[in-house]
Order: C-alpha cells, then structure tokens, then sequence
C-alpha cells in the first residue's frame, strides 16, 4: 500500500506551486479558437509548395493546396506547429492569427556525411518537451562505431568510456554523470533501475536515425534521472538497406533493414551484428599515473560480439487513431581488461537489453506501455580484489494514459520493477530482491499571452517504500524576429532517486539514502546576422543531497555512496553555425562548466573543489565540405583536465584533443544507390584515457558501404 502521509514532508510552498499549475490549466480550459492563414514556399526558388503537412503534436491538422496556401485553427494568438515535405527539412514554425503567415521550407540541397547541430526542426517521434532539443539529422551523423561518439558531438557533453567501443559508456552533461541524464530510445527510457545511469554501448549505431538533446532538466516528465537534460535516440524505417562495414581493431559490422515506409502504415525491421577487437599499448609518461613513469603496458585487449533485432510497426486511420508497436533486442558478449596499473586481469560480461512499447489514442488521449528486461554477468577473477561473479535481472514494465485538454496535458503513469540480482564476492553469496512499485502524476499547461509561449508543469511521484518526490518546472519562449531568432527561459526542480547500487548493495550500499534534488536555470539565445547563426546558452544547476561515491579509509579501501551537502554547476554555452557557400559549412562551440563540490566531509581544503572527472572547458569545431559528389568532414575536440582524486596535490588527468574526418561519395547505377564512406579517428594518434587506468584507441581507419534501391525523383 502506498504510503500518502510521506507527503506531509513537503513544504506547503511546493503544494501551493502545483495546486496553481491545476488552477491554471481549468481556468485556461475554454479559450477561444481562431484561425491562421497564410502560404508556404520553397526557401531557395520561392515557389510555392503544395501538399505540405502542418502538425500539432504529431497530429496531422491541414495541409498545403497546389497553391501552396493553408488556413487552421488554432487556440488563442499564436501555435507552434511542425511541417513535413518530403526532401525537405522538417521545420518549426510559430502560425499567428493577427497577420498573414509566409513561411519558408528549405530544401535538402545536398546530402552530407556532416555534423550539424539544428535546434528547430522536430520530427514526429519528437518528446513535445516546452523548448525544441537540439538535434542530429541521420545526414550529419558519420560513420561512427559507437553511439556514444556520435552524442558526443553535442555542446556541452563529455563521456567516461571504459577502454573504447567495446566498453561501457556514459555520458555527462553540465557536470552531472550519467545517472542524472535521461537516456531514450524512441521515447523509452533506457536509465537501469540498478545504477542509473544508461549504457551507451548498448545502442547499435547503425540503426540510429536522428538524436535530440534537451539540455535542461526534465524529471517533471521524466522522473527520477532527468536532472541534467534529456538524451533521445530516432530508430528510423528502412524500405530496404545493407550495409556493411570493415576496419581497424578488428571492426566488423553487417546490417540488413528491410520494411515499407508510407503515410498511413510504417513497417520495418533491422538485423545486425557489430564486433571489435581492440587491442592497444600505452606508454605512461607520468602525466596520469606518476609512479608508472616510462613503462609500457603492452596487455591491453578488449573485444565485443553484438547481435541486435529491431521491430516496428506504425499506423494512422482516416479518423486520426493512431498506433505504434515495437521491439528492440541488444545482446553483448564482452572480454574486457582491468585498469592497467593495477594486476593485470580479463573479467567476462555478458548484458542483454529488451524493450517494447505498443502506443494507441486519438489527438485527445492516448495510452501506452512499455517492458524493458536488463540482464547482465559479471565475472572478475580474484587480483586486486577478491573475485566477483555477479548477476542481475531487472524487469521494468510501465503504463502511461494522457490526457490532452485544450492547452493541457494530463498524464497518470504506474512502473513496477522487478530486481532479482546474484553476487558472490568477498567470500559470500547475496541474493537481492528490491522490487518497487511507483505512480506518478503530471499536469503541463501551455499558455500563449502577447506571443510568448508559457509552460507550466508539476509531476508528483509516489512509492511505497521511499518518500515522495516533486518537480515542476517553468519555461517561457518567444521568437522575436529575422535576427533575434530566438529567446527561452527554463526554471525547474528535478530529482533523482537512490539508485539499487546505491541503496542495496553489499557491502556498499546505505540504505537510509534521501533523494537527490536540484534546481535549474537555462537560458538559450539565438542570433542571426545574414548567415551566421550564434548560440549564447546559459545555465545553472544547485545540488541538493547529492549521492556520490567518496573513498573510504581503512584495509579494504572501499568506495560508498552517501549524501554530501550539495553542489554546483555554472556556466555557458557560445556557439557560432557559418554557411560559407551552398557547398561549405562551418560550426565552433566553446562550452565552460564551473562545479564545485560543498561536502564538508572530505576536508576543509577540498571545499569548493570540482566534481570528479568534470572538465571546465569544452572545444568542439567541425567542417563540412560537398564538392563534386564528394562529402567531406573535419571534426576536432579539446577537453580540459580534469580531477580524479583529491588531495594535497590533486591527482588529475590530463586534457586532450582528439581530430576526426571522412570522406564520402553516393552513386547511383540503374536502380542501385551505393554509397561509400572511409572514417579516420584520432587522426593524430592522441594517447589519452577517459577514466583513469582504461585507454582509448589510437588512430583507426573504417570504411562503410551502403547498399539501396535507388529512388524515383
């Protein structure tokens, strides 16, 4: 039975806040509709442009006649609404009923292998969040062999990589480490209920479509995890494709997609199977570890054997119902090395990641439920440590039913997992059962006065074993004009919950852990000046009983997690997006976080110091070239160190710069399309490691071969 008196814990104040949230959105319930009208063209001819589809919500409310006009009703002033044209970018607009509405539709002028970074095109399988994400085209996304590194080319992520594709990966953003960043697949939450955070290494690649990035908390929809921002991944519908790749470290990848895109039925599904074999030295210099100066790790070998299936179907009926269903299954056989300073060892692990989702409604409700399964062995021989043979089976299965009323969301969301874990180490057998049970309830009311965009959301989530949790969350959003593009306004609380790890496992575990809580600000800018694009972001984050895993003293040298006061993190965002010609383009980003770490119980002197592996500054630059059929990219990366330990002289790792480019060409022969790519990463042969212990690879070379039915133009 869920225990409701948790909630007298609260402050009135925050009762107060979302008790507003529902005032707002009945009072708000009956506004009026009116109509917006106006004409579409093409961005680069002016012709105008029929059978264009105007969405709302990922609902289909007009489209386009031959002569490119359209007339819709809106609520209030002003909508936002996303328009679809095949060989066109999906854009954004805001439609006002007060004046006659030319829009633009730019055309795919060229496909590239380039990484851009759009933050106003939105495409159906979009979260609907207040403030558009970031995003990644399937176009700008090269041939990387990892997810991971294709996230990473977002402002203001890092990664903590364990020894290359084939180790576990997460992501960090604006200094907060994987389990305070929601990670999505098709708007299925991937976070593992055991430690939080979503291993990247789990996601093929080479199904990805497009990626978001929220960059701004969100637990008010997300729950607990969603502290930081929200990572999406797009797996798109294939007609048909083979590809195949080759490369360095024993890279071998091979993918068939097979299905039928169309406007009322999508169907599709993708087979594949990816390996690595990367084995590499490491000669230490003394910049990271200074009592290994000069010796030479030779030993170094990680491999990876992946088989992945991916299944959808997608529908819509001429009364507007829709449906979606699919399935996606990730299965690792891994060999990984231990840190190298320490005694050598190779630990075997084997994880297997099931989800599926099936989603129904119409434009005023909609329904769905989702069923993940994480399974994961472990085995370590005894080295530095003692042995470990662990396991765990997680199932998460939940249901969602929202509501949409006018200007509001309702949604009410039940999710029980199911943990059963097995660890033998430190001589004895545990066995774990911390199953839990939770329900959530979340109102969003959007509100439009003087053409600015308000939204207002508060989410309430109860369990039965821990105390309930809050957030809410404010943003405001206007676009002004031609040159000042864009401005947008996010305050929010978020949480995060004790993970499993956290709370349960022994002898690591506290069980007496509070909930993580956090307040946020994010404010985006976008400017323009003829063709230049700048990007001025700013943000902050407050920590409040921030969980992390501190060393401890004594024989064992164990690591606990506990409550420290809290944190901060601060900072910027200055980006610059140049189209120099129709053919070249241009973007430069400088990220600074600023953490400190206010736990009074690791010392007096490290007060105030950075979060652990947390660099302040971020350099990312990238160049796309077309030119006679040809695509060619250029991308660079600067991290500053960052520390790994504290102490008298804290223990650091040193910055890096990594440089990457490739070279791509299409052709197309009778009714054959076939496109090549050849990738070279770290063209520099850097040496440097992520997380202490774990390296990176050297220079690698890949070449990928795509094979399709050519399409009629």
């Amino acid at each position: 039975m869920l225990e409701f008196s948790c909630l007298i814990q609260y402050r009135w104040m925050r009762f107060f806040i979302y008790g507003g949230l529902l005032i707002l959105s009945v009072a708000f319930a009956d506004i009026r509709q009116d109509r917006a009208e106006g004409i579409v063209r093409d961005a680069k001819s002016g012709s105008p442009l029929k059978a264009v589809r105007f969405e709302i919500e990922g609902n289909l409310i007009t489209q386009s006649d031959s002569l490119g006009r359209f007339s819709l009703k809106i609520q209030d002033s002003i909508a936002v609404v996303t328009c679809y044209k095949p060989n066109y970018w999906i854009t954004q607009y805001s439609l006002y009923t007060s004046r006659f509405n030319n829009l633009q539709l730019p055309p795919v002028a060229y496909d590239m292998d380039g990484i851009f970074v759009y933050g106003n095109r939105r495409s159906v399988n979009t979260l609907q969040l207040p403030v558009a994400p970031l995003r990644l085209e399937s176009e700008q996304i090269p041939e990387y062999s990892s997810s991971a590194q294709i996230v990473n080319l977002f402002p203001g992520v890092s990664l903590k990589t364990y020894g290359g594709p084939a180790g576990v990966s997460n992501l960090s953003l604006y200094g907060g480490q994987g389990d305070r960043i929601a990670v999505l697949l098709d708007g299925a939450k991937l976070n593992s209920e055991q430690n939080g955070s979503a291993d990247l290494s789990q996601i093929p690649a080479e199904l990805l479509d497009t990626v978001e990035l929220y960059p701004y908390g969100a637990s008010n929809r997300f729950g607990s995890s969603a502290m930081t921002g929200v990572v999406n991944f797009n797996i798109k519908n294939e007609e048909f494709k083979f590809r195949q790749s080759l490369g360095s470290f024993g890279r071998r990848g091979t993918t068939l997609f097979a299905g039928n895109a169309g406007e009322a039925l999508s169907a599709g599904i993708a087979l594949g199977r990816n390996h690595y074999d990367g084995s590499y030295a490491w000669h230490e210099d003394g910049s990271y570890y200074p009592t290994a100066m000069g010796r030479n790790f030779d030993s170094y070998h990680n491999t990876r054997t992946q088989d992945f299936g991916y299944a959808s179907l997608k529908g819509r009926s001429s009364h507007n119902f829709i449906y979606r269903f699919s399935g996606l299954l990730v299965s690792s056989k891994r060999s990984l090395s231990g840190q190298i300073y320490t005694q050598p060892y190779r630990s075997a692990m084997e994880d297997r990641l099931e989800l599926y989702t099936l989603e129904a409604g119409l434009p005023d409700w909609r329904f769905s439920t989702r069923y993940k399964v994480s399974t994961l062995r472990y085995r370590k021989p005894a080295g530095t440590g003692p042995a470990i043979d662990s396991g765990s089976h997680l199932a998460t299965w939940q249901y969602q039913i929202t509501l949409y009323r006018h200007l509001s969301r309702w949604s009410v969301e039940a999710e029980y997992v199911r943990d059963k874990s097995r660890n033998l180490s430190f001589g004895q057998v545990t066995r774990i059962d911390t199953s839990r049970t939770l329900v959530a309830f979340t109102n969003e009311t959007t509100l439009t006065p003087h053409h600015v965009k308000i939204t207002l959301s508060g989410r309430v989530e109860l369990e039965s074993r821990h105390s309930a949790a809050v957030a809410w969350s404010f943003s405001a959003q206007r676009k002004i004009g031609e040159r000042f593009r864009e401005i947008a306004l996010i305050i929010s609380q978020n949480y995060k919950k004790p993970t499993f790890n956290d709370l349960y496992w022994k002898p690591f575990g506290d069980p007496n852990l509070k909930t993580e809580t956090s307040r946020n600000l994010y404010l985006r800018n976008r400017l323009a000046y003829q063709n230049l694009q700048l990007e001025l972001d700013l943000f902050y984050i407050r920590y409040d009983n921030l969980i992390q895993w501190t060393p401890q003293t004594g024989a064992t040298a164990l690591w606990r997690p506990e409550n420290i006061r809290a944190g901060e993190s601060r900072g910027y965002h200055i980006g610059a997006d140049l189209p120099i010609t129709s053919g070249f383009r241009f973007k430069l980003g400088l990220d600074r976080n600023l953490t400190r770490n206010y736990d009074k119980s690791v010392g007096a002197e490290h007060y105030g110091k950075p979060f652990y592996y947390t660099p302040e500054y971020l350099l990312k630059a990238s160049a796309v070239l077309s030119v006679s059929g040809f695509n060619l990219f250029a991308g660079y990366e600067r991290e500053s160190e960052r520390i790994r330990l504290y102490g008298p002289a804290d223990l650091k790792l040193p910055a890096y710069g990594t440089l990457d480019i490739s070279a791509g060409r299409s052709w197309e022969v009778k009714s054959v399309s076939l496109k090549g790519t050849l990738l070279i990463e770290n063209v520099l042969d850097e040496q440097y490691q992520l997380v202490l212990g774990y390296p990176q690879p050297g220079r690698s070379l890949s070449l990928t071969v795509e094979l399709k039915p050519r399409k009629e133009h």
